[in-house]
């Protein structure tokens, strides 16, 4: 549950700085911003601090610390906007905007609107949400193989049985780093640089998952259980034996 937990604080790190992205004040937000205005170095800088408070979180999220936390972000919370116009705006969405054009003024016993209504979503279905939907999975199986690709060459980078304990700091800093990265934000990127198509956002879906996965992996392998007969042990991790294994061999 430890574990978990702080992987859900990651995940809800990373949603905060996605949610920058359509205007809430996080690190998304004057990243977009950077981005836009061509202060790519600022950018940067900001990105390597998102980059920092998530490689640090299991130094500073700490049960002793949690109350601290609490207090910090009470301290800091801005004060709510607006006034009851909000609720206002809420009422016109459910029952005005979202309801199809030809349906807020016609009459839903009268053939005429159901005529009008068919010929107002014809277009959108053909020309929008079935070719979306087919693009949609091509990408994802592309973005899926793609992933499981880069995970089963990422995954040693972070395992002490093939770079010792040197390379696997160095490896886990990079798949943080990679795992960190929003594939929404860097598909955001991608498509500044390479322009409108399906290869920012499968680069970015594989990039990211496959870090993912690759951590995960590579974690796992140093709970592997050697058999009794195994060669030899890297000297980094302790031989672990399976109950009744010499029996076994």
């Amino acid at each position: 549950m430890k574990t978990y937990t702080l992987y859900r604080l990651e995940c809800g790190m990373r949603s905060t700085l996605v949610l920058g992205f359509v205007g809430l004040p996080t690190i998304g937000f004057h990243l977009e911003s950077y981005f836009k205005q061509g202060n790519y170095a600022e950018a940067i800088a900001l990105l390597l601090c998102f980059y920092v408070l998530i490689g640090t979180r299991r130094l500073w999220a700490r049960p002793s610390t949690v109350p601290l936390l609490i207090l910090a972000s009470l301290l800091v919370l801005p004060e709510a906007t607006g006034s009851g116009s909000t609720f206002n705006n809420l009422a016109r969405f459910f029952e005005h905007d979202i309801v199809p054009a030809p349906l807020r003024n016609g009459s839903l016993a009268d053939p005429q609107t159901w005529s009008a209504l068919a010929s107002w979503a014809w277009p959108i279905v053909t020309g929008q949400i079935l070719p979306g939907t087919v693009q949609t999975l091509i990408l994802a199986q592309i973005a899926l193989t793609a992933a499981a690709i880069l995970a089963l060459g990422l995954y040693p980078i972070v395992s002490r049985l093939f770079l010792g304990r040197a390379g696997h700091y160095l490896g886990r800093a990079l798949l943080v780093a990679a795992r960190s990265t929003p594939e929404y934000m860097l598909a955001y990127l991608l498509l500044q640089l390479m322009g409108p198509s399906m290869l920012p956002a499968i680069i970015a879906l594989s990039l990211h998952n496959g870090a993912i996965a690759g951590y995960l992996l590579g974690r796992q392998t140093e709970e592997l259980s050697f058999r009794a007969d195994a060669r030899k042990a890297p000297t980094s991790i302790s031989l672990k034996r399976r109950p009744g294994s010499m029996a076994n061999s």
